[in-house]
């Protein structure tokens, strides 16, 4: 059998050293500073890219180095995701969440939250949302901008039962948009309560609410006092509204409001809309279809 012979110097000699050059075309190599611009350059990019990515590709790419995992952190932070997956669904997930937000890094990861979208989001036999979630958000996540509760029915003057001990601040300082459509339990009450809340509140959505908790009326005129930037306005197919609401959009938002939807509205009269010609003076869309 042959042996190789390991010690014999002459067969060490015949071994050539590594030559980076072979991999470069014969291009020379980057100075290191050069390499740490290309760095730079490479992870600014990346951040423009993430917002346009999945959170399934976003968690592969925190694993590529410790920049990566930072921003990708914030970005999965920034916009949660409550997805169905195989092994939980989205209910699950997001009472998960929610149970997670006392024991986060408050500056580092909660206050990071900017948006959620709970849309068509469902209680079960087996799981319900969980009853303290609401103020659990007003503690925990006060950058929230925008809030999508569409199409769920899980929200209700219960979850506004807020600790004031623990929250004596009911508010949510920088919420921008809020989408109520499609709920059924959506009262006047609610929303007479929610308004002052949002001081900042810019777009609203409460179209289709349900007629049965009488949703709609008082508390559209509720935040047309309340919040003053308000400047667009959907009602579509909501049975509910009425002349009142639309003179409280004239006498509060007369200057900020610049888009009211009220299709399907039938109940509005010309009354209503003879006052918002007059006062709404920066109205720019108007659907009455």
């Amino acid at each position: 059998m042959y042996h190789t012979n390991y010690n014999n110097n002459n067969t060490w000699s015949q071994v050539k050293k590594f030559d980076p050059l072979i991999f470069t075309d014969g291009a020379p190599l980057l100075s290191e500073q050069q390499q740490q611009q290309q760095v730079e350059n490479i992870n600014k990019a990346f951040e423009y890219i993430i917002p346009h990515l999945d959170s399934t590709t976003i968690a592969s790419c925190a694993l590529v180095n410790h920049h990566f995992n930072t921003i990708c952190n914030k970005q999965l932070w920034r916009i949660p995701r409550f997805d169905n997956g195989y092994l939980y669904g989205a209910l699950h997930l997001f009472n998960r969440f929610i149970d997670l937000l006392p024991d986060v890094r408050p500056e580092q990861v909660a206050h990071q939250v900017t948006q959620l979208n709970l849309t068509e989001m469902e209680e079960s036999l087996y799981e319900s949302v969980r009853p303290y979630f609401f103020e659990y958000l007003i503690r925990y996540t006060p950058n929230l901008q925008i809030l999508n509760l569409s199409k769920t029915n899980f929200l209700s003057t219960h979850s506004l039962q807020i600790n004031t001990a623990n929250s004596p601040h009911f508010t949510f300082p920088h919420l921008r948009a809020l989408d109520l459509s499609y709920c059924d339990y959506i009262s006047d009450d609610l929303l007479l309560a929610l308004a002052p809340a949002l001081p900042r509140l810019q777009h609203l959505r409460l179209d289709s609410l349900g007629t049965g908790a009488g949703g709609g009326e008082r508390g559209l005129a509720a935040f047309a006092d309340h919040c003053d930037s308000l400047a667009s306005v959907s009602v579509r197919y909501n049975e509910t509204i009425k002349d009142g609401s639309l003179m409280a959009l004239a006498k509060f938002g007369k200057i900020r409001v610049k888009e009211v939807d009220l299709t399907g509205c039938a109940y509005i009269t010309d009354t209503g809309l003879s006052t918002m010609a007059r006062f709404n003076i920066n109205l720019q869309y108007l659907s009455l279809a």
